[in-house]
C-alpha cells in the first residue's frame, strides 16, 4: 500500500470505500440516510485505515454544508504498536454552533485543539477517521464533501521542486486595522479571507473570524476550523504539511496558500526565533498568504501578503526564500475554487433598516418591520469576543473588496442600538453599518445623506 503524508477523501468512489452507519452518498457527498418523511437524526461514517509515512503529529480537514440545526463531528485515531488509540474528537462543527475543540490525553495519543500527537514519543503509520452527522430536523441534514488528514513525517525528505517564478493577485489585508478587540489575534481568518476573496467572494475578515472562533481554547487560529470556514462558503479547502515543492505546485496551478510562520525582524532575537528580513514585527504561529515567487539578483524570494503589516497597502511583501523556509513550520492552508452547488448553507447576510431614536445620531436596527435590539454582550469581552459592530462612509473610491474600505468600530449602547459619531452624521456620503454576530451572520443597514 502506498505510504504518503496526505489523504483527501472526496467524491463517491473515495467515500464508497468506507463504512456507512445510517449514512449514504448523494451527488458525491456524505449525507444522513433517507428515512420515511425525511432523514434519520444522526449517523456515522468511518474511513478504511489509511497508511501513512511514520509520524507523530497529524491534522484533519473537512468541507461540509451544515444548515442551521445540523452539525458534524470529526474524530481520529492512530495505530501504535499494533493497538488502536481511542477515538479523539476535533470538535463539533457548524458555523451556527458554539464550536469547541478538545484537549485530551490517552494512553496512546493525545489531542490539543487541531493537532493529534502520538503519545510517549512513539510513532504511527496508520490513521483512521470517522465523522458523525447530526440534525435536529428530519427535513434537513448536513452534507460532507471532503475529509482530509495530513501527517508531519518523522523522516521528511523535503523536496524543493522546480523553480516557479509567478505572482498571483490576492487582496491584501492588515489585521491591525480590523476590529481592535480581536485584530491582534486573527491572522488565520484574515488569511482565509484573502484566499477566498481572490475568487470573487467578498467576505469581511471579521465574518470569517467569528464563525471559526474556537471556544475550547478561546482563540481564532484553529487550523481545522479555518479551512472548514472556507469550506462552508463552498470552497475546496484543507490543511496539510507541505514542502517547498508543494508550495510551488500550488502557485503554478494558480492557487494562493496560507502558511504558518514564526519570525523576528530583530537580528538581536534571531537566536530564539528565525530572522526574516523585511518582516513587520516579531510573531509566532502567525498565518500569512503566499502569492508567488520571484528572483532578484540571483536571490529567490517568496511573495506574500503579511497581515501583521500596519495597513493594507503595506501587507504585500517579499521575503528571502532561504529565511522564509526557516520560519515556516510546514503547515499550509490549501484553498481552491468554489465547488458547484456547495456553500448553500453559509452564514447569511441580512438586510436591515435603521430607526432613529429621539437622540441625535442614535439608531436601532429593524428587520422586516420589527425592532431588532442588540444584546448588551453582543461584542463580548477581550478574553471571549463574540461580535463586531462597525460602519463605513462612502468616499467615491472604488475598492477591490469591501474589506478594503475604512472600517470604524462602535459599541452597543444601553438601548440595544448604537451611536454614530459626528464624523458619520456630518458626512454627505452613504453610511453603511455592519453587525456581525458570533456565528458569522451579518446585518447590513444604510443611512443615506
Amino acid at each position: 500500500m502506498e505510504q504518503k503524508n496526505l489523504y483527501l477523501i472526496e467524491g463517491a468512489e473515495a467515500f464508497s470505500k468506507g463504512e456507512f452507519e445510517n449514512t449514504a452518498l448523494e451527488n458525491g457527498c456524505l449525507v444522513l440516510e433517507p428515512s420515511s418523511g425525511g432523514r434519520v437524526y444522526n449517523g456515522c461514517y468511518t474511513t478504511k485505515p489509511l497508511q501513512m509515512v511514520a509520524f507523530q503529529q497529524m491534522v484533519v480537514s473537512w468541507n461540509c454544508d451544515t444548515p442551521v440545526g445540523t452539525s458534524v463531528e470529526i474524530q481520529g485515531r492512530v495505530l501504535v504498536d499494533g493497538q488502536w488509540s481511542k477515538w479523539m474528537s476535533f470538535g463539533r462543527w457548524s458555523p451556527f454552533l458554539c464550536r469547541k475543540s478538545q484537549k485530551e490525553e490517552g494512553a496512546l495519543a493525545k489531542i490539543d485543539a487541531d493537532v493529534l500527537t502520538v503519545a510517549n514519543g512513539k510513532s504511527s503509520k496508520n490513521v483512521q477517521l470517522r465523522v458523525y452527522l447530526y440534525t435536529d430536523c428530519v427535513e434537513i441534514g448536513p452534507q460532507v464533501r471532503l475529509l482530509g488528514v495530513s501527517v508531519l513525517p518523522l523522516d521528511w525528505k523535503r523536496q524543493e521542486g522546480r523553480q516557479i517564478l509567478r505572482e498571483l493577485y490576492l487582496p491584501a489585508y492588515s489585521q491591525l486595522n480590523r476590529n481592535p478587540m480581536i485584530g491582534h489575534s486573527i491572522s488565520s481568518p484574515v488569511t482565509i479571507s484573502m484566499l477566498i476573496n481572490r475568487w470573487g467572494e467578498d467576505v469581511l475578515p471579521e465574518e470569517v473570524a467569528h464563525l471559526c472562533y474556537d471556544h475550547g481554547y478561546n482563540g481564532f487560529n484553529n487550523w481545522s476550523f479555518a479551512v472548514a470556514a472556507a469550506g462552508c462558503f463552498g470552497y475546496r479547502a484543507y490543511v496539510a504539511y507541505l514542502d517547498l515543492q508543494g508550495l510551488r505546485q500550488q502557485i503554478y496551478d494558480g492557487y494562493g496558500v496560507g502558511v504558518c510562520v514564526s519570525y523576528t525582524n530583530d537580528e538581536e532575537q534571531k537566536e530564539t526565533l528565525p530572522y526574516l528580513e523585511g518582516a513587520p514585527t516579531t510573531a509566532e504561529n502567525h498565518l500569512i498568504a503566499l502569492r508567488g515567487f520571484s528572483m532578484e539578483k540571483d536571490r529567490e524570494y517568496v511573495l506574500v501578503n503579511d497581515c501583521y503589516a500596519a495597513n493594507d497597502n503595506m501587507a504585500p511583501r517579499k521575503y528571502p526564500l532561504d529565511q522564509f523556509l526557516r520560519a515556516w513550520n510546514g503547515v499550509a492552508y490549501v484553498v481552491h475554487r468554489k465547488q458547484k452547488g456547495a456553500g448553500f448553507a453559509a452564514p447569511q447576510r441580512i438586510g436591515a433598516r435603521l430607526r432613529a431614536t429621539e437622540k441625535i445620531g442614535e439608531y436601532i436596527f429593524e428587520v422586516k418591520g420589527k425592532e431588532y435590539l442588540l444584546p448588551q454582550d453582543f461584542l463580548g469581552t477581550a478574553e471571549n469576543p463574540s461580535g463586531t459592530l462597525a460602519f463605513t462612509i462612502q468616499n467615491n473610491i472604488a475598492y477591490a473588496t469591501t474589506a478594503h474600505k475604512e472600517f470604524r468600530y462602535m459599541k452597543v449602547n444601553e438601548q440595544g442600538g448604537f451611536q454614530l459619531p459626528s464624523t458619520a452624521m456630518e458626512s454627505q456620503g452613504r453610511v453603511t453599518i455592519y453587525a456581525i454576530d458570533d456565528k458569522g451572520k451579518m446585518m447590513i443597514a444604510e443611512r443615506k445623506s
